[in-house]
């Protein structure tokens, strides 16, 4: 089986009306170059006419190709829906005849017969391809036996330009970037694809240019590839600590193919639990030294995160960084080199949570609803959730990196407080650890009558319901049911109740911290009777498993166990014998407490009584 290319630049053009080009040819010359490695033959044509590409294409519909990648670069024109690629003999006026088509191009690779095609088409209005995409694929050709597979990417939308500089195309740069390696990708495969080189080039190119690089990958049943790894050889950082596994020698077929399925997801469908079941199924099979581990956390979270930064949750690419990182935190308590490496990486994680933060507020600001999702009445359970989130990650920013609070989170807090304040709702118990999060890190700051004015709306929420908080497991499809019954006050039998519930502990203990003990006495009589409990981990350091075992839960009854908050504080004070952490330590655990909201970090309530703030 072969690997060939057809690379084309077009910089001149024979009729007066088309503009010449200064960089097409040079792209062309430095994507030749670039795919010259892992390609068994590259045709590379200089401003051709149309009739000299065709024959390029006749020229190897004979031969048993494998992958057949087209690269073109020049002059491209959307009209009537289609897309035209314009060649040294294009004529604006009479396209059909003398240009080439992006469906004519389509029927010479078919002819070719490839088992996998690649299209790269740096040109302005190439995004107009969609179009004839959905017209000359019919559902016979797309996962039908036999067919071949398409990887695409455009350079930007159709209603674009493809920005040069006398270098060349600034999407062109960016793909030569991640074939040389210049961008790392990743080093676990021996060849990379289109799909998950393109999604490097949309952030790439997103970022210097007024262009947004859109791709598309269709009947991806078999291999995609479209060059050789640069960083897959015997010297890589992981594959030196595979081989050098004692037993192993190689990860076994379940953990290479989770590593795989990572880097194949579509950034939307990239999620923490699946990034922490891979790495801890790659952990238990390597026996990695801390630098090693190191090396392989810092990797696989720099391609990971790259790859979810259009994920529609802004905290998503920071979220799969984190999870990558809470990989150490098993070491993280005894080696000094990982911790320093886990404080650096925390306060970078930090930082952006800041940036996200500012991004939010600007949304706000010039709309003040920008919170609200589109789950219709499912918003009711699902934005005092996201409001959690965002609070508690503003906490675990600022708290990290030990600085006052900055406008944009003093101006969040006012946001919620002013236009989100039915929505500062105790609903779930996966708002327990932002929740402690939150009242830890701005109760000795500026922001402390802010966050004790949201916590006087959770409190008062609790109290109008009863308790009843949903259990963390609630299914999605249980969302509209729970929120009826919460309404209805009508929950007997009904199993996705959270009995003892962390929420109401965290919220109960946070107003102590906050000396509200009057406010919250007086509300305790709509609580009687409710169950209030905490698991205490043995240790901090097993926050990334999916199962926490050892530990023991504490449980308080309202109305028998105490009567007012500051029994309750007391209980807890004797209650806690989780062993101390040091500082890398908390903070990594309750990273993973924000990534994995079933388990809350009790330890930043340790001591827990009534302080006097700043």
């Amino acid at each position: 089986m072969t690997r060939i290319a057809i690379v084309v630049g077009c910089d001149i053009y024979d009729i007066a009306s088309v503009r010449n080009l200064n960089s097409a040819e040079i792209d062309a010359e430095r994507m030749a170059d670039a795919l010259g490695a892992g390609t068994n033959r590259i045709i590379l044509q200089r401003s051709p006419s149309v009739a000299e590409v065709q024959s390029a294409f006749a020229s190897i519909s004979t031969e048993n190709i494998e992958d057949l990648t087209f690269y073109f670069a020049g002059h491209g024109v959307v009209r009537s829906d289609r897309l035209y690629l314009c060649l040294r003999n294009t004529d604006p006026d009479s396209l059909a005849a003398t240009s080439l088509p992006f469906q004519t191009l389509l029927l010479l690779i078919q002819d070719c017969s490839p088992t996998h095609a690649n299209i790269v088409i740096d040109a302005c209005q190439s995004g107009g391809v969609a179009e004839d995409i959905s017209s000359s694929l019919s559902h016979r050709t797309i996962g039908s036996y036999g067919s071949f597979g398409l990887s695409l990417l455009a350079a930007c939308t159709r209603e674009q330009s493809a920005i040069e500089t006398d270098a060349g195309g600034v999407c062109t740069t960016a793909i030569v970037n991640c074939i040389n390696g210049t961008t790392f990708i990743q080093d676990i495969a021996d060849d990379l694809d289109l799909m998950e080189i393109a999604k490097h080039v949309a952030i790439s190119v997103g970022a210097q240019a007024k262009q947004s690089p859109i791709y598309w990958g269709v009947n991806l049943t078999g291999a995609a590839r479209f060059c050789i790894n640069p960083f897959v050889s015997e010297d890589s950082p992981v594959r030196r600590a595979i081989a050098k596994a004692p037993g192993l020698g190689v990860l076994s077929s379940e953990a290479r193919a989770a590593l795989f399925r990572l880097h194949n997801k579509a950034s939307e469908e990239i999620d923490p639990i699946d990034v922490r079941d891979a790495l801890l199924l790659i952990r238990n099979q390597l026996n990695l030294t801390p630098g090693q581990t190191i090396q392989f956390s810092r990797q696989l979270a720099t391609s990971l995160s790259l790859a979810c930064r259009s994920h529609p949750d802004p905290f998503r690419s920071i979220e799969i960084r984190s999870t990558c990182l809470a990989l150490l935190l098993k070491d993280c308590a005894t080696n000094k080199t990982i911790q320093q490496f886990v404080t650096q990486q925390m306060t970078e994680i930090a930082s952006d949570a800041i940036t996200v933060i500012e991004q939010v507020v600007n949304d706000l600001d010039e709309y003040k609803y920008s919170l609200i999702g589109n789950t219709g009445t499912g918003e009711l359970f699902f934005l005092p959730i996201r409001i959690s989130k965002i609070i508690g990650w503003a906490g675990f920013a600022l708290s990290v990196l030990k600085t006052p609070p900055t406008a944009s989170v003093l101006k969040l807090l006012d946001h919620i407080i002013e236009t989100y304040p039915l929505s500062c709702a105790a609903i779930s118990e996966d708002q327990s650890p932002f929740v402690v999060i939150g009242a830890r890190s701005f109760f000795q700051t500026s922001a402390h009558d802010q966050f004790e004015l949201i916590l006087g709306l959770l409190f008062s929420d609790i109290s109008a319901h009863h308790g009843v908080i949903a259990d963390s497991r609630l299914p999605a499809s249980e969302v509209i049911e729970f929120l009826l019954r919460r309404k209805e006050s009508k929950f007997d039998g009904w199993r996705w109740l959270a009995n003892p519930s962390s929420l109401s502990f965290s919220i109960l203990l946070c107003g102590v911290l906050y000396g509200l003990h009057n406010e919250f006495d007086l509300g305790l009589e709509d609580l009687d009777h409710c169950n209030l409990g905490a698991f205490l981990p043995a240790s901090y350091g097993s926050f990334l498993e999916p199962r926490i075992e050892d530990g023991a839960s504490v449980i308080f009854r309202l109305g028998h166990d105490f009567w007012s908050i500051g029994e309750l504080a007391e209980h807890w004070e004797s209650a806690q014998k989780t062993e101390g952490a040091n500082e890398s330590e908390i903070w990594l655990s309750t990273l993973c407490s924000m990534l994995f909201p079933d388990r809350v970090p009790w330890c930043l309530l340790k001591g827990c009584k009534a302080r006097t703030p700043l």
